[in-house]
């Protein structure tokens, strides 16, 4: 049996927790080390973790720096094989691990599976998101204009892993999958859906802001590191520039709340939009699109 190391981060989590880890004990393949990545919680979580006696849990407590740097960290504590990411406050099915590995032992040019995933709210379930089939070039392509893969999901070889953006608090995700699946062969369980994410009401317009720069940042990193070229992608950029600068006052321009942010890049790719034909008519559609929307409002 080969092991699987499931990394779990964890901040101020007591409420939820104990039910993440023991969905991880439940597995019905047992090879598996749980490594939690404590990052400074200041409540119970540390202790109820303890509170579970079995020699599979690896727990590990760092002084607060982030859910990029515990992931990191939780990778290069890895001894498995295989890697399973889990947040402390979701759970996976007792055979997600188990069905992962008969596919992935079973045929060596497999390097990643991906299952469907659950979201809950309130204990009703409102939305399932089901792993697509697409060939690996397609996969590529729209990997790089967006994130396919919900965190949960996937189980991978370890020595494919990438690493996460350190300074990075949104979207983050996105980057470690462009990092470690690009270019590789992904077997998806389009017909099982054995990942589980617990939706909170605690989302803000900050969350939403920072969300949409977030993926600004991500798609201009990967079309600066990756040697690909999309029109598509391009397109997207300018379209999330644009969305991101109507959702922000003016003011909270110069105070944005993500450290690795400076308004430099931004001003020299306004510079880029005015100056591209593409850029061009982009936002003269934008421009058309607001003048329609004020003269709704005028006439009601």
């Amino acid at each position: 049996m080969s092991k699987v190391s499931i990394i779990i981060p964890a901040y101020n989590s007591e409420n939820t927790i104990k039910s993440t880890i023991y969905s991880c004990l439940n597995q019905t393949y047992k090879d598996i080390e749980i490594i939690v990545i404590d990052d400074g919680s200041s409540d119970n979580t540390g202790n109820i973790i303890k509170s579970i006696e079995d020699s599979r849990i690896k727990y590990n407590f760092y002084e607060n720096q982030g859910r990029s740097i515990a992931r990191n960290t939780g990778l290069k504590l890895a001894e498995g094989k295989y890697i399973q990411f889990l947040d402390s406050d979701d759970t996976i099915d007792p055979k997600k691990i188990e069905k992962a590995i008969h596919l992935l032992e079973g045929n060596s040019e497999i390097d990643a599976v991906q299952c469907g995933t659950n979201y809950w709210k309130r204990n009703q379930l409102i939305t399932k998101i089901q792993a697509k089939s697409l060939s690996r070039k397609k996969m590529d392509k729209l990997l790089l204009r967006k994130n396919l893969f919900p965190i949960h999901s996937v189980i991978f070889k370890k020595e494919l892993a990438g690493h996460y953006p350190e300074k990075l608090s949104y979207c983050e995700d996105w980057y470690f999958w462009v990092k470690t699946l690009l270019k590789v062969n992904i077997f998806s369980q389009t017909d099982y859906y054995g990942a589980n994410v617990f939706v909170h009401e605690n989302n803000t317009m900050t969350d939403y802001r920072n969300m949409l720069l977030g993926e600004f940042y991500i798609l201009l990193r990967i079309k600066k590191e990756v040697d690909s070229k999309s029109l598509i992608r391009d397109l997207k950029i300018m379209k999330q520039f644009v969305n991101y600068c109507l959702k922000y006052d003016a003011d909270d321009i110069g105070n944005l709340d993500i450290p690795v942010f400076k308004i430099a890049p931004y001003l020299r790719y306004i510079n880029y939009i005015i100056n591209s034909s593409k850029g061009k008519r982009l936002l003269k559609k934008m421009v058309i699109l607001k003048n329609k929307i004020i003269k709704k409002k005028q006439v009601y």
